[in-house]
């Protein structure tokens, strides 16, 4: 069935994002600055740091934002949501290349577990 366009404009869809920070991302707060100027309704969960929530609080500005702790409650925020992203373990400080397994330790890891 479609919808007509009178109906569809009268409809404001807003996207519901949930940003998922892994413990120690640097670049967190910087993107959720970026976040906030968008017109979605943005959640965003940062475990037990709080330094990184007080951090998230102050980059979010006036801009009402959800932000969660360590919750148990992961299911219930993921059905809700439009779009999930996830920092990357790299780009918390001092993780570069050297401390990742290059393919050679990772396949005799492997082998090993086998």
């Amino acid at each position: 069935m479609l919808i007509s366009p009178e109906i569809d404009n009268r409809v404001k869809v807003v996207p519901r994002v949930l940003y998922v920070i892994n413990a120690g991302t640097r670049r967190a707060p910087q993107l959720v600055r970026k976040l906030v100027e968008l017109d979605i309704q943005l959640t965003v969960t940062v475990g037990r740091d709080e330094k990184l929530h007080r951090a998230i609080e102050k980059a979010a500005g006036n801009r009402k934002i959800d932000i969660f702790g360590w919750t148990d409650e992961m299911p219930r925020l993921l059905c809700g949501k439009s779009l999930l992203m996830v920092s990357r373990w790299r780009d918390r400080p001092g993780n570069d290349r050297r401390w990742m397994p290059d393919d050679h330790q990772s396949r005799r890891f492997r082998a090993r577990r086998r």
